[in-house]
């Protein structure tokens, strides 16, 4: 029974995001949606300047509808709920870029007071509604590990790390979504082996919305998913993570997510300290693009990294007690 809901949720929504994304596109192509090329990317980026943004307007609403209709309960409510939380602020910046002409849309410090907010809001739900105790199951501990008052403040670091690991991501054609696909894969699995029905079909279902943007987002792509769509998916995967109690599961799996979030904190970090950049250009896949990769060569690598990395956390969940 697990296993049909879980393919009928990645079917759905790859069969919604499929047969909704090129009408979306032309619609998003006469509002004028598009996106500028940022300075600090490569020169061979500029290239793209004008391809339409917020492909996240169809990527999150076929998961969500997938979500729901096949697992209804608090649970895809609340990844849902907080899906189009992130997507409404993703889709403020967004919008703010193409039509404010405020070049790199809302201040970092507002998007992450949002994010924090968020935070706090999706640990309470996770208490109230789903009843999760303050604790964590990690791999290589025989009980439950208590965390207190501290899930607040892991819960707050999930949604931060999530959300803006995908954002950064979202840097070449097909490598968010692409990456994001494996890492959902080994969720369904994990969650297979929990008997956790609601859980593993939530999973599947982005998977499969991620599946159906990728004719539409690889190299050269149509569209982008911009902060719409990567704030979005990172706040439903920060919710996933949450509500299950499988934070370190999914920082497992994602560790190319957290990969590029670390790089663009390690350059920062050193350029203002030392002076000195610690790669060609972050986050990651830039500085591989700047070695002479080619786009589509660094996007492949990065998705069988993310393959790999969700094999590793599969392997460690035996090990859960």
């Amino acid at each position: 029974m697990l296993q049909a809901h879980a393919a009928a949720a990645f079917l759905a929504a790859l069969a919604i995001t499929l047969a909704f994304g090129g009408p979306a596109i032309r619609a998003i192509r006469r509002m004028g949606l598009r996106s500028d090329v940022r300075e600090d990317t490569p020169e061979r980026h500029q290239a793209k300047a004008g391809t339409p943004s917020m492909g996240g307007l169809f990527l999150m609403p076929a998961a969500i509808v997938a979500m729901v209709a096949l697992a209804p309960g608090v649970e895809s409510a609340g990844v849902a709920l907080f899906a189009a939380a992130y997507g409404a602020l993703g889709f403020t910046d967004d919008y703010t870029k193409a039509r404010a002409g405020r070049g790199r849309g809302l201040k970092a410090r507002t998007k992450l007071a949002a994010q924090a907010l968020l935070g706090i809001g999706m640990v309470a739900y996770t208490t109230q509604l789903i009843g999760r105790r303050g604790e964590i199951e990690l791999p290589w501990s025989d009980k439950p590990v208590a965390l207190g008052g501290w899930l607040y403040v892991l819960g707050i670091g999930v949604s931060i790390a999530v959300s803006n690991a995908l954002n950064l991501t979202d840097g070449l054609d097909g490598l968010a979504a692409g990456s994001l696909v494996p890492v959902m894969v080994a969720c369904v699995g994990a969650f297979a082996l929990q008997d956790r029905t609601a859980y593993a079909v939530i999973a599947a279902a982005l998977c499969g919305a991620c599946v159906g943007f990728l004719p539409f987002n690889v190299h050269p792509a149509r569209i982008w998913m911009g902060d719409t769509g990567s704030m979005a998916l990172g706040g439903a995967v920060a919710a996933l993570a949450v509500f299950s109690g499988m934070e370190w599961f999914v920082t497992v799996a994602g560790l190319v997510f957290l990969a590029e979030m670390v790089s663009v904190m390690l350059q920062v970090a050193s350029f203002q300290t030392t002076g000195r950049r610690i790669f060609r250009m972050s986050p990651l896949h830039h500085h591989f693009e700047l070695g002479g990769a080619r786009e589509t060569v660094v996007v492949r690598g990065f998705w069988i990294a993310s393959a790999l990395c969700s094999l590793v956390a599969l392997a460690l969940m035996y090990r859960v007690p």
